[in-house]
């Protein structure tokens, strides 16, 4: 499903409705119903076109994936889209260090059952090591994301 963004924006009296679709790797430019150009994003790296709308330079900005439009120097909406994209981030980073977390719990938990039932296996003494090194890397994870702000 292509996610559409809509711009309502008055130049020299008169009214113009810039929207532009997201097609994965490209964001669709329209002005009024029609088709502008296609604008290459990649979602790592921030990108600014130029777009004019009547007597009026204006720009067409991705930030982190967010596309808006910039009127004057001012942008008009990405703020909320931009904050949302933040949220899932650091929610997503919180996951992240949780399944860590619960990954070494678990290596912990064979690796001392097997030593309790005196299994004999190779590389028995990496267990521990990798489990206590998912375990830091969860708690760590996790408290950068929480330190980025509350979820």
């Amino acid at each position: 499903m292509e996610k559409e963004f809509y711009w309502n924006v008055t130049v020299d009296g008169r009214d113009y409705q810039v929207s532009c679709t997201d097609k994965g790797n490209r964001f669709a430019l329209y002005v009024d119903g029609q088709f502008r150009r296609d604008v290459p994003i990649d979602r790592a790296l921030d990108r600014e076109e130029d777009l004019m709308l009547g007597s009026k330079c204006c720009r067409f900005v991705v930030y982190g994936g967010v596309p808006d439009l910039a009127v004057d120097g001012i942008l008009l909406n990405a703020e909320a889209e931009l904050l949302r994209e933040e949220k899932r981030s650091r929610r997503n980073g919180i996951l992240a260090g949780v399944f860590l977390l619960i990954m070494g719990t678990l290596a912990m938990y064979t690796w001392t059952m097997m030593e309790l039932a005196g299994e004999i296996y190779p590389g028995r003494m990496l267990i521990p090591v990798f489990a206590v090194g998912f375990l830091v890397g969860g708690v760590v994870m996790i408290l950068r994301m929480r330190k980025r702000g509350a979820v």
